[in-house]
């Protein structure tokens, strides 16, 4: 069965307009994007560049952490969970 997409996707068919429609994945787009590590910089940047750098890559570790260690505690539950039968 194909399908067209701008059907589906028309303003009579869903009662949403185009414009909001692209707001809203727009929003929900963003707080899944991977936030990477600043890069690392070459060996004749200034020392400052350098400690920016490595607070930058503190706080970015800090905050991956907390929610790694979230997601292990959520997966470790469900492992019990399954070996207990429960």
């Amino acid at each position: 069965m194909v399908v067209d997409r701008d059907i589906l996707a028309h303003q009579l068919f869903t009662g949403v307009s185009r414009q909001h429609l692209a707001c809203s994945v727009e929003e929900l787009a963003e707080p899944w994007q991977a936030i990477t590590p600043p890069r690392k910089p070459n060996k004749l940047a200034l020392p400052q560049v350098h400690a920016a750098r490595e607070e930058a890559r503190h706080r970015h570790s800090s905050k991956r952490i907390t929610v790694e260690h979230a997601l292990t505690d959520h997966k470790r539950s469900k492992q019990l969970t399954r070996w207990t039968h429960r």
